[in-house]
């Protein structure tokens, strides 16, 4: 089933590319007075601990017990597991690009994106978004994978687009970001990766985000923030690519 559904999407790319203050206590020992003072420095501390860590799961989480990674690599684990759920499949060849998020259940699910070419002759690569499911046995299974008409426009031209060495946004790339989207309304882009660069005259660069409409309930997509930064520290937003998907192989 798998092949055939790798040479049926194969053929589709190619037709399309986060008190109230107690009275004052009656007189006490010191011993009675510092056993208090270490009590309410410790209630204070485990409150203090609790809010972040609740902070912190409000800003990893995403929907449905979805959570963002601590890192967007794929790791050599995350690459056999990919080996693993779509061996078998033929016509279109997969690369994993980024760890987008992970779920766990009896087992663990990993959101992953994927670069995917047809293998035919002078294919375009675009993004695919993927669901591999691995068991508590180390099983791995494809739940699903969706194509997107977004390329990755790489290639091997000089002055071309190179996929990053790190997908690990350095301070400079966080800088360029938040300087482009300065003052953009509508709608919430938080990065995650950054995917590619390009050397003109000055730098492209192709931002991984998790997008989110800024309404009530909004469920969040994933989109390619396209940023251009010249030679004088000047950024700006090029272009904004939304990751939506078209056809479904399984």
């Amino acid at each position: 089933m798998k092949k055939t559904l790798g040479i049926l999407m194969a053929g589709m790319m190619v037709l399309s590319s986060v008190g109230c203050a107690a009275s004052s206590p009656a007189p006490e020992t010191t011993a009675a007075v510092e056993t208090s003072a270490a009590a309410e420095t410790t209630a204070a501390e485990t409150t203090t601990l609790a809010e972040t860590t609740d902070a912190a799961a409000q800003t990893d989480t995403i929907t449905g017990g979805w959570n963002r990674p601590e890192s967007p690599e794929i790791t050599s684990d995350l690459e056999e597991l990919c080996r693993k759920a779509l061996d078998g499949m033929t016509g279109v060849s997969y690369t994993p690009a980024a760890l987008l998020s992970t779920q766990v259940v009896a087992g663990t699910n990993y959101r992953i994106l994927f670069r995917a070419a047809a293998a035919v002759p002078d294919s375009e690569e675009v993004y695919a978004i993927g669901t591999i499911y691995e068991d508590l046995d180390g099983n791995a299974t494809l739940e699903d994978l969706q194509m997107t008409s977004v390329k990755t426009n790489f290639n091997d031209l000089e002055g071309g687009w190179r996929p990053a060495e790190s997908l690990t946004l350095t301070e400079e790339v966080q800088n360029v970001f938040d300087t482009a989207l300065d003052g953009l309304t509508g709608v919430d882009y938080v990065p995650l990766a950054l995917l590619g660069t390009q050397t003109v005259a000055g730098t492209n660069y192709a931002v991984l985000c998790e997008a989110t409409v800024v309404y009530p309930d909004a469920e969040p997509y994933y989109a390619i923030v396209y940023l251009y930064e010249d030679l004088g520290g000047n950024s700006e937003l090029t272009d904004i690519a939304n990751l939506e998907t078209e056809t479904t192989a399984q």
